[in-house]
This record gives structure tokens, C-alpha cells and sequence, in this order.
């Protein structure tokens, strides 16, 4: 039995002029294609080989391996992920050949996807609360001297000195939504200058007190670059 059969990953071998020499029973699997059907053909004219034709030729032309490439392919109805590599074949038989190995990675790439969705969502999530309780503090705050307002009707020092607490409250809230519109606005179609100080600055802001309620704190430490 041949040492190749029992392996996960498919091997095909090609002829300098891209010609398939050899096409083991893992690829055959994994592309759904028959090795007595495809052996002569050009890697261009079997449909699930031509994901791999670029990496062929570059390894033809400089005879350098290159690894870790990944593309889809058609597999019937459905696409699949595969990672492959190719390399050259430098043996007495093969000479001037080229060998593409690959595997169908496409379970472990949404795996990936997932976890890289759940870190956004946990992200989300964590400014979100920053948000609200940026939002809701001066809200309360505001809410609170209305109510003690209402009570000191009769004492005009009172009120002012409410009023005041008021409007302190609001603007605060008012410029955090401003912030946070700015963060979040569509860039215009022409490149800006951006304040990388106040941008950072202003992000690290949105999630603040959310921090502090977790005893934590990041320390922003800004150094002046030459022109």
C-alpha cells in the first residue's frame, strides 16, 4: 500500500508543461475526480485543479516552494476552503515537475470565523456598556436635581443652582454623543489627516467607566514624533 493512500492530504503531480502526472486517492476524494479520468490533462482543464494553477506556475518558473496558500474550490454544489502548497519535483523521473498538497480546511475556517464573530460581539458588547453608562450617569444626574427642582419651586437660588447642575449633565451627555458619532461616521472619499492622539484618546473614553468598575484602567502614553 502505498504511504500516500492513508494520508488526509491530497497530492497531485504535474508535468512541467502542467500536465497531470499523478493524482492520488486522497485528492480524489477531497475533489471528487477520478484518477483514471483526469491523468494526461491539462491542471486547466479539470475545474477543481484550476484554483491550484497559479501556485503551479510560479513553483515551475522559480522553482521555490510556497506554502500555507489557501483558495476556494467548487466541489459539485458546494464550496469548499482548501489550504494547499506546492513545491518542485526535483527526482530523475519528474525533473522540472511540480507537486500540490492540500487539505479541506473548510470546517476549521468557520470554526475561526465563529470565534471571531463571538470576540466582536464580546467587544460590542463591552462598549456598549460603556456607552450606556456614559449616556445614563448625567441622565440620572439630571433626572435627580429636575426632581429637587421641583421641590425648591419656591427658593430662586435653589433653582439656579439645580438649573445649573442640569445643564452641566446634558452637555456632558451631548458632547459623549458627539464623540461617539464621530468614531462611528462613514470616512469621507479623500484621505484626511487624522489626530491619532485624540482618536485613541476618545475611544479609550467610550469604555472608561466600565473599566474603573472592573478596577482596571488602560494608560495612554503619547510620544512627540519629528516632522
Amino acid at each position: 500500500c502505498d504511504a500516500f493512500d492513508s494520508l488526509p492530504s491530497g497530492f497531485v503531480l504535474f508535468y512541467r508543461e502542467l500536465r497531470i502526472v499523478d493524482l492520488y486517492p486522497a485528492a480524489g476524494r477531497l475533489l471528487r475526480v477520478a484518477r483514471d479520468h483526469v491523468l494526461g490533462l491539462s491542471i486547466e482543464e479539470v475545474p477543481q485543479l484550476a484554483r491550484f494553477c497559479e501556485a503551479v506556475l510560479q513553483t515551475l518558473a522559480t522553482g521555490q516552494t510556497f506554502t500555507h496558500l489557501e483558495g476556494t474550490v467548487k466541489i459539485g454544489t458546494a464550496e469548499r476552503c482548501f489550504g494547499f502548497n506546492a513545491a518542485p519535483l526535483m527526482g530523475t523521473v519528474h525533473l522540472g515537475g511540480a507537486l500540490v498538497y492540500f487539505q479541506d480546511i473548510t470546517a476549521k475556517k468557520k470554526v475561526e470565523l465563529h470565534l471571531r464573530q463571538t470576540e466582536r460581539l464580546a467587544s460590542v458588547g463591552m462598549v456598549a456598556a460603556g456607552v450606556t453608562n456614559e449616556i445614563s450617569t448625567p441622565l440620572n444626574v439630571a433626572l435627580g436635581h429636575t426632581e429637587m427642582l421641583l421641590r425648591a419651586a419656591t427658593d430662586p437660588e435653589r433653582v439656579a443652582r439645580h438649573v445649573v447642575k442640569i445643564q452641566e449633565s446634558l452637555r456632558q451627555a451631548s458632547e459623549f454623543t458627539s464623540k461617539l458619532t464621530r468614531m462611528v461616521r462613514q470616512p469621507e472619499s479623500d484621505a484626511q489627516p487624522t489626530d491619532l492622539t485624540q482618536a485613541l484618546t476618545e475611544a479609550v473614553q467610550l469604555i472608561d467607566r466600565k473599566l474603573k468598575l472592573r478596577s482596571q484602567q488602560i494608560e495612554l502614553a503619547f510620544e512627540a514624533v519629528a516632522a
